[in-house]
């Protein structure tokens, strides 16, 4: 579901767009003119574990110290 701001449940998206310079910065606004990443909300009643994404090549080179070091594919 859509990120919603405040009282009036603006969406996200809209809040920027009427006016990005004031939501973004102007920096960023004039260079990107939308958030330059995607941006997730989440509400937690429990803390959540942290989850993060390798680059390729970070990924390929941890592909490639487990298998040297003989760790299973499905450990």
């Amino acid at each position: 579901a859509p990120s919603v701001v405040g009282e009036t449940r603006t969406p996200l998206d809209e809040l920027i767009a009427a006016d990005p310079a004031a939501q973004l910065g102007t920096a960023v606004a004039d260079r990107f003119g939308s958030l330059p990443f995607l941006f997730k909300v989440l509400a937690a009643a429990a803390p959540l574990s942290l989850q993060a994404h390798p680059s390729v090549p970070q990924a390929e080179a941890g592909y490639a110290r487990e298998d040297a070091a003989g760790i299973p594919i499905d450990a």
